[in-house]
């Protein structure tokens, strides 16, 4: 069962300018992992409720709920951003393993089948080399409003960090890799497909 972890009490405004309240959401899966989302509320009446997708795996409860305190205001407008792109998208058919929607007019969240498929990989939730592309500034703020798990996702997804290990990533402090990521990105510079640029680390 879904359980709310954190109501923001700030509206987030979507890249249309529509207003919403947001909420992290998390539940259990199969294996003990928790998933966790954030699902969106218009301000006005007339506009329908988002949810994105899936934002984080972690390996207990007290981990993705340290997570969703932890979330910025930049990070939620990233989040109803990618939320919006979501629901504009032509609906999937849903794996019976997936979870009911918890929006009657919003029935596609895209929670992989993890359950069926054995330890999730964490994904990335930015492209830092598209990011960079609107600039090193932009990038470097979304940069700062991730969780370190997520910038350890999106150095090892995109090879931006020249370390063999994980051990060794880790020994970086944050800023130092978020300086990294910004500096692999910005050698990554040149034209690509939108479609073209898949990280490694799949779910």
């Amino acid at each position: 069962m879904a359980e709310i972890l954190v109501r923001f009490d700030d509206p987030i405004a979507a890249p249309g300018g529509k207003r919403y309240f947001a909420q992290a959401v998390a539940s259990q899966v199969k294996g003990g992992l928790w998933e966790g989302w954030l699902e969106f509320f218009p301000v006005s009446e007339g506009v329908r409720a988002l949810e994105s997708a899936r934002e984080t795996t972690q390996p207990g409860r007290i981990h993705v709920e340290y997570w969703s305190q932890g979330l910025t205001k930049v990070y939620l407008e990233g989040a109803l951003a990618r939320a919006v792109a979501l629901a504009e998208r032509p609906r999937q058919p849903l794996s019976a393993d997936y979870p009911p929607a918890r929006f009657n007019d919003f029935g596609h969240r895209a929670i992989t089948g993890s359950s069926t498929r054995g330890p999730v990989v964490p994904r990335p939730v930015l492209n830092p080399i598209q990011a960079y592309a609107r600039g090193e500034a932009i990038l470097r703020n979304e940069l700062s409003a991730l969780s370190r798990d997520h910038l350890e996702s999106i150095a090892t997804a995109y090879d931006l960090v020249p370390f063999e290990s994980s051990a060794a990533l880790r020994l970086l402090s944050t800023n130092e890799l978020i300086a990294r990521i910004v500096d692999g990105a910005r050698s990554r510079q040149r034209p690509f497909a939108a479609d073209s640029d898949v990280p490694r680390a799949e779910l």
